[in-house]
């Protein structure tokens, strides 16, 4: 009788090790990460940068790969226009988490305002995989097709946004310049 080849073998083995890897968990985020966050989150949102960077950081003490901590870590960085800081918070997040829609969308920008609009693209898109109903990172990939000179696919997603929210005025002033341009 004949033994399967290597070849043969392979073929059943690296799918079952592929199974048994993808049902690895990311870490249990600790619950003073958790509570770290919020106050992160919070002092972001009052414009306190420094009260707020203590608490991502002592969250990141408790759980390092907790990948909203890493965003609010980039949030930050960006108020502050650090530009490379945020960039690589974001990436950090993203590799912990690659679900993260909005560090998609946060690195996106960035590629946006560096005028890298085929990088930005790719991040908005992947955002929009993660979340379709990520307005904000649909409209930065309208504006991104506007800067990349392709109205018609500008026009697609602000018309999928006016459909989910009319009441947004940046998209009917955005669609009002186009139509001049």
């Amino acid at each position: 009788m004949r033994t399967p080849s290597r070849r043969l073998r392979l073929l059943f083995v690296l799918p079952a090790l592929a199974a048994g890897t993808s049902c690895l968990r990311a870490p249990q985020v600790h619950q003073r990460a958790l509570e770290n966050n919020e106050f992160c989150a919070q002092y972001i949102t009052q414009g306190a940068l420094e009260r707020a960077e203590v608490h991502c950081d002592l969250g990141l003490e408790f759980s390092p790969e907790y990948a909203d901590l890493w965003v609010n870590k980039g949030l930050i960085a960006l108020k502050r226009n650090q530009l490379d800081t945020a960039k690589e918070s974001f990436i950090k997040a993203i590799r912990f988490n690659q679900e993260q829609a909005s560090a998609y969308n946060d690195l996106g920008f960035i590629y946006y305002l560096e005028k890298k609009y085929g990088q930005a693209h790719d991040q908005f898109q992947r955002a929009l995989k993660v979340n379709p109903d990520y307005l904000e990172a649909r409209y930065n990939l309208a504006l991104t097709f506007k800067a990349m000179g392709k109205k018609a696919d500008a026009r697609k997603e602000y018309g999928t946004i006016r459909a989910v929210n009319p009441n947004l005025a940046n998209v009917y002033l955005d669609l009002g310049l186009m139509a001049f341009d």
